[in-house]
């Protein structure tokens, strides 16, 4: 109930509040819950470094991203795979970049666009190949940005129609209310066409992909923020 409260002050735009109530408690988290809290400590500051880097102070924006990649001790919690850090990482490199260190941005550029995608990336940050193109397109590789932009909108239009048997979503029989497996299938992949979209500055698009997903699933934070800052 605790962690529920810290995201519902996130799903209302309260990450002050969610980092207030991380900071207040000491979590010693089962196994395999760890991300539970780590997640949502990231996002809290992922928002707030979003929100000031759209506002225009890079210097806090900057801290934020900062802090987000070092998990605090009282959270017990931690991170499986490295990739969960790309997001916060990547905007950390935009900073560094508007603050005139390019050399600082593009190691941070080159660091993502070399991490490989693979089964373990696909399960922590599926969105990895998004951020691989974005920091390709830094790099000036611009070609191999779009490319991989393609393939990856491909791949996941692919995956979206495929017909899924409970893996997105198993359904034991004493729990009634979870979504069929086919509709939580069709809301993750619209999360990462959305940004397959927004990285070929296809906005509209992604718009109507990322409304899909909170159609249904109002508490996607990663799709609220992303359609918050194309609005």
């Amino acid at each position: 109930m605790y962690i529920d409260m810290i995201k519902a002050h996130n799903q209302l735009h309260q990450p002050d509040k969610a980092l207030d109530l991380l900071d207040g408690h000491v979590f010693t988290p089962c196994e395999g819950g760890e991300h539970a809290i780590a997640e949502q400590y990231i996002f809290a500051h992922f928002r707030l470094g979003r929100t000031a880097l759209r506002e225009n102070d890079i210097g806090k924006a900057l801290q934020h991203f900062i802090d987000a990649l070092v998990i605090p001790e009282n959270l017990g919690a931690g991170i499986w795979h490295t990739a969960m850090n790309v997001p916060a990482l990547y905007y950390q490199g935009e900073c560094y970049l508007l603050l005139g260190k390019n050399d600082m941005a593009s190691d941070i550029y080159k660091n993502i666009s070399d991490m490989v995608v693979d089964y373990f990336s696909d399960m922590y940050l599926p969105s990895l190949p998004y951020y691989k193109a974005l920091s390709l397109s830094r790099l000036g590789r611009r070609g191999d940005a779009k490319k991989l932009l393609k393939a990856f909108l491909k791949r996941c239009l692919h995956e979206r129609g495929q017909k899924d048997y409970g893996y997105f979503r198993p359904t034991p029989f004493f729990i009634s209310y979870f979504e069929s497996p086919k509709v939580v299938r069709e809301r993750y992949y619209d999360y990462l066409i959305a940004l397959a979209y927004i990285g070929l500055n296809e906005h509209e698009k992604a718009k109507e992909s990322l409304k899909h997903v909170l159609k249904g699933e109002h508490y996607h934070l990663m799709a609220e923020l992303e359609l918050a800052m194309l609005c």
